[in-house]
């Protein structure tokens, strides 16, 4: 019997699909919506769709990224209100995607079903999804920095932070408030234990923490004297190391078992190579 909805591989499957479902739904019915309006551009639209003619490193107010948008959609449908107006619906889609993308990672696929609902459903997000403007691209650079952080955070690698460096490269094109995600970064990493351990482990030798700084696989990496997970799971396998096979991602009760699992491995790993 399964320990709550979100246990099931099939409700998992669901969950992302329904995602998929409500994200590419809400994209085709704001194209249509757009392709059939009779509103026309107001001022600032306009007036990017200006700036989109003649190509710079920056305009009047705001950085050059939503002219080149602009300039991209218009190259490719023609100038028209619906095509000056489709990167903002696109650029929601994004957001979106990148939000459901978020909170897998930090929960599981119900709640990224249920945060791309709660984003595109928003009134404002709705409207805006009709008018093109800096705060679309904000958005997308905002959410897909977020995403790229969180994987960093989890596992370290180059993909995430080459990912986490193009966000923040395309924010600060966008608009100039992208430094706000640097400061607010800052604040929440002063306030993360585990990175605040291993930046003094780094520096000062010592975790003034104590070892509640460091995760299992950190532990992992001192037993089997290597420097990245990647070398720690091969030279786990070649150890003897069997994953649970029903280890169900993204549940936390799953999730806590199979760290019980892994870490009492490594202890008695540990006791055999003393023994030995």
């Amino acid at each position: 019997m399964p320990l709550s909805p979100t246990a099931s591989p099939l409700s998992r499957d669901t969950w992302t699909r329904a995602a998929i479902v409500l994200i590419v739904g809400c994209a085709v019915l704001r194209i249509t919506a757009l392709a059939i309006s009779p509103v026309s551009l107001y001022q600032d639209e306009s007036q990017y769709w200006v700036w989109s003619r003649h190509f710079d490193w920056g305009y009047y107010s705001k950085p050059p990224m939503i002219a080149w948008l602009i300039s991209l959609s218009t190259g490719l449908l023609g100038d028209s209100d619906f095509a000056i107006r489709l990167p903002a619906t696109l650029l929601h889609t994004g957001t979106a995607i990148f939000l459901m993308l978020g909170a897998r990672q930090l929960w599981d696929e119900r709640t990224g079903f249920w945060t791309a609902a709660l984003y595109l459903t928003m009134p404002g997000i709705w409207l805006s999804g009709f008018v093109i403007s800096t705060d679309a691209v904000l958005f997308l650079a905002w959410s897909g920095g977020l995403f790229a952080l969180l994987r960093l955070r989890a596992d370290g690698s180059w993909g995430a932070a080459i990912g986490l460096g193009f966000a923040l490269g395309f924010g600060f094109l966008s608009k100039y408030a992208m430094i706000y995600f640097l400061v607010s970064t800052g604040l929440a990493i002063s306030f993360d234990a585990p990175y605040i351990g291993w930046m003094a482990q780094q520096t000062l030798g010592r975790n003034p923490l104590g070892h509640s700084g460091f995760d299992i696989a950190s532990f992992g990496m001192g037993l089997f004297s290597c420097t990245d997970k990647a070398q720690l799971e091969f030279r786990m396998a070649m150890a003897g190391y069997e994953a649970p096979t029903n280890h169900q991602m993204h549940h936390a009760l799953a999730d806590s078992v199979a760290q019980g699992h892994t870490l009492a491995w490594l202890l008695n790993h540990a006791e055999c190579d003393q023994q030995g």
